[in-house]
């Protein structure tokens, strides 16, 4: 009790500066009454000490056995204070009326309770269910310790959770044994009862004890008496389709008073969320109508009408309307679901793994269409109506789209696998495969569609079209199989007389090995290669050819079998010779014959050649490789032309030369020795068994000479002088020119010079030295006969000899008689004879 006493009067002089106001001149003064009970039984309950405090005036006094307080004081205004031990404490401002009881209720302390006083000293603003206003609060701790307050919540009867709330981040003191006044925002929430209403307060705190020790964070709870909200309510609602599942944007909802007399309705707009923000609408029972304009066909519908009491509507989230769900399987030609643009009426939603969802759709008849990757895929109508089982859409469509796969497998020309870098274009979405040899264009929209193959040629080192096929979606949505301009082929490598050779041949600059001079190229591709090949160092191969499949390439090398001609500087063939060439580092020999040699296989290129003759290099130089090739050595035939004065051949003159055989003119005049290295040869020249000429003749050049031959007439005569049958013989030297009987005798084709004319009769005898200059000469030879007995020839120194002595004279007639018989049968003999 002595505890309770000093709490009241520490508590009496906390509230002195917060007292009612003061008490006016005049006012009446008297008993009033005060009366305790217990708030649980109804109990009086004694000993309770009421306390009475205003500026000007501070009174109390304590409650006897019937509860009962009777305490002098003036009729106005004050403050009060009732506490009793084991009971809360009771606190308030009213006006006290003289003579009047005024009943007070404690509630029985419990554990935990709290000594904290609250009572309002301002309640200001539109403070109504889901307004706003302000409020002061005073609060008196009469703990022997420090809130820390972090929260205030108003509770109010009939409202099963907190009416107002106001949260204070940082928090705020209430000192040990202090009076503090807050000043609160009030916002009620929507649903709470309006009115005059009873009302607690609770905060949220921490409590710091005298001795320093902290507890909470903890709700206190004190009694706040009675708070006024208006009846009227501001709130929040929602509108949806009808089952509640999509909000409804746009969607105008109208309130229409339904009580009498009374005019005017409350009209919103939903927000993007379908949201309408209600304010300050008195409670009561509303008409309440939602219209809705469709953008799926710009008409207003009404979407929901119905009665509804606004304290109800505030207790549920939202309206519903009906507006319903459209759903719209997508699905492509391989049934998987696609997700794309779908329109309804021309307003566009995606399908979500293949769902497209429209939302808030009136009841009707719609046009669906479907696009995918900006082309129309699918074309179609929908009727939407209220469904049969909750929660269903009111139109379901399923929709196979004209979108489909094009997959390829690529084979080679021969059926086989393709193995080997390739590119597959499709346009012209430009869709790209790289690197695979079968793969599959998805999801491609309806239209048509060309497929390009591009492979790598390692031989080239770059890509090259290889194949192209075209496709149109929904008639070719599946498997395809295109054969690509890839292919293995045959290569063989030849010479110039069709010979199979191991060139080192290469494509492209890659090495090709090859085996009997073929190999197989693989994956080869459309168009022309670059061949080339080398053998023995020199390349014979560099062509553009384009192998082709199922097909043997035959490259022609450039080896040739050579065949050599060789010609001297006369231009006729070299006979026999030794020809020598090289092929880079090695050589090879040919004999040639005839002015020919064959080199079996020369690559192209240049070659030293050497052609030996005799053992001199009669050629030494590069030929060309071909299969035909001339050379001009430097020799030549050792050609001798022997014609008279009158340049007509000579035949028959023998030539006589070291290191050649002995050669004859011909009919043509000509003697051949031999062919020879260029140069110059001596020789002798003999005819008709004589040497008529001593000379040098060059190789290669046809050497000419002019030998004289002439006539020559030989008569033979007696000492008479009268021609005389003799054996006339023509010498040179020891070369006899021929022997002819008669008195004359022609001799020609004789070189000019020295010869002995012999002319012979019997034993005699005539030798006559001539040296022959001109044609046509003639030589008379006088033979010593004078008279020709038979076998015997006379002279005339024989006749003088023998007939001297016996008739000089008779002998002498007589002979002379038949000398000159014998003389004229001779002429006639011996014209005849040469």
């Amino acid at each position: 009790m002595r505890s309770t006493i000093l709490l009241v009067m520490v508590f009496l002089l906390l509230v002195s500066a917060y007292a009612a106001e003061p008490i006016p001149p005049g006012t009446p003064y008297g008993t009033v009454y005060v009366r305790v009970t217990d708030c649980i039984t109804g109990a009086p309950i004694q000993g309770a000490s009421v306390n009475l405090d205003n500026p000007t005036h501070r009174t109390g006094g304590v409650t006897n056995s019937t509860g009962y307080a009777s305490i002098e004081a003036f009729a106005w205004f004050y403050t009060y204070y009732v506490t009793a031990s084991g009971y809360r404490i009771d606190a308030g401002e009213r006006r006290f009326s003289l003579d009047e009881v005024f009943n007070v209720c404690l509630v029985p302390e419990a554990a935990g309770f709290w000594r904290v006083v609250a009572d309002v000293l301002a309640w200001q603003g539109d403070i109504h269910a889901g307004g706003r206003g302000w409020a002061i609060i005073r609060l008196k701790n009469l703990e022997a310790g420090v809130f820390n307050i972090t929260e205030f919540q108003i509770w109010v009867a009939g409202y099963d959770g907190p009416a107002i709330t106001y949260t204070v981040p940082g928090g705020v003191i209430l000192d040990r044994l202090v009076e503090r006044s807050f000043n609160i925002s009030i916002n009620p929430r929507p649903d709470i009862p309006t009115g005059r209403l009873k009302a607690e307060l609770r905060f949220r705190a921490v409590f710091t004890g005298a001795d320093g020790r902290s507890i909470g964070p903890l709700t206190v709870s004190t009694d706040l008496d009675y708070v006024m909200i208006a009846p009227y309510r501001s709130f929040r609602i929602q509108v949806l389709d009808k089952w509640g599942q999509n909000p409804v944007p746009g969607a105008v909802v109208e309130f229409i008073p339904t009580l009498p007399n009374v005019e005017g309705s409350f009209t919103y707009r939903a927000d993007e969320n379908g949201y309408i923000d209600v304010k300050r609408v008195n409670d009561g029972a509303y008409l309440t109508r939602i219209t809705y304009l469709s953008p799926y066909d710009e008409k207003v519908y009404l979407a929901a009408q119905q009665y509804t009491v606004l304290f109800d509507l505030v207790k549920q989230p939202f309206l519903r309307s009906s507006l319903f769900e459209v759903h719209v399987d997508v699905r492509d030609l391989g049934n998987r679901p696609l997700e794309t643009d779908v329109y309804l009426n021309g307003v566009r939603a995606f399908s979500v793994d293949g769902l497209a969802r429209f939302v808030n759709v009136p009841p009707g008849e719609y046009s669906v269409s479907v696009r995918w990757m900006d082309v129309e895929v699918y074309t179609s109508q929908i009727r939407v109506e209220e469904p049969l089982v909750i929660n269903s859409p009111g139109g379901r469509l399923q929709a196979t789209v004209d979108v489909g796969d094009v997959g390829v497998k690529l084979e080679t020309l021969e059926g086989k696998q393709v193995n080997l870098p390739v590119k597959i274009l499709l346009t012209p979405l430009n869709r790209l495969a790289e690197n695979v040899s079968a793969t599959v264009f998805e999801r491609l929209p309806r239209g048509e569609y060309v497929v390009k193959v591009q492979a790598y040629d390692a031989y080239r080192e770059r890509y090259v079209d290889v194949g192209e096929q075209y496709f149109a979606i929904p008639r070719d949505h599946g498997q395809h199989t295109i054969r690509v301009k890839v292919f293995d082929a045959a290569v063989e490598v030849v010479d110039k007389e069709g010979r199979r050779i191991d060139a080192e041949l290469t494509i492209e600059g890659k090495p090709v090995s090859l085996r009997g001079g073929k190999a197989t190229l693989t994956n080869l591709t459309p168009g022309p290669y670059l061949f080339k090949a080398s053998w023995n160092g020199y390349t014979v191969l560099d062509i553009m050819a384009e192998p082709r499949p199922g097909e043997t390439l035959t490259l022609s090398a450039e080896i040739y079998k050579m065949r050599l001609r060789v010609l001297g500087v006369d231009g006729r063939p070299l006979m026999k010779a030794s020809a020598l060439l090289w092929q880079g580092q090695s050589s090879e020999q040919q004999t040639v014959v005839n002015g020919s040699a064959v080199f079996d296989q020369v690559p192209a290129g240049a070659h030293q050649l050497t052609i030996f003759l005799d053992d001199v290099a009669v050629f030494n130089g590069t030929v060309k490789a071909s299969e035909e090739v001339s050379v001009a050595a430097e020799a030549g035939w050792v050609e001798l032309f022997f014609h008279d004065q009158n340049g007509a051949p000579i035949s028959g003159v023998e030539i006589v030369a070291t290191g050649f055989d002995v050669q004859k003119t011909g009919a043509d005049g000509v003697a051949r020795l031999s062919q020879k290295p260029l140069g110059s040869y001596g020789f002798t020249a003999r005819y008709r068994g004589f040497t008529v000429f001593e000379g040098v003749a060059k190789a290669g050049n046809r050497t000419e000479f002019t030998l004289p031959l002439y006539s020559l007439k030989a008569t033979v005569v007696n000492e008479l002088d009268t021609p005389i049958e003799a054996s006339i013989t023509l010498t040179r030297g020891d070369v006899s020119l021929g022997t002819f009987t008669g008195s004359e005798a022609f001799y020609h084709l004789l070189p000019p010079g020295p010869y002995v004319l012999k002319a012979s009769v019997g034993t005699k005898q005539a030798v006559q030295q001539v040296n022959l200059l001109s044609d046509g000469q003639v030589y008379v030879i006088k033979v010593p006969v004078t008279l020709v007995l038979g076998n015997i020839s006379l002279s005339s120194s024989d006749l003088l000899t023998i007939l001297m002595p016996i008739a000089v004279a008779v002998v002498a007639v007589a002979s002379i008689a038949g000398l000159r018989k014998a003389a004229g049968q001779r002429r006639k003999r011996a014209k005849g004879m040469v």
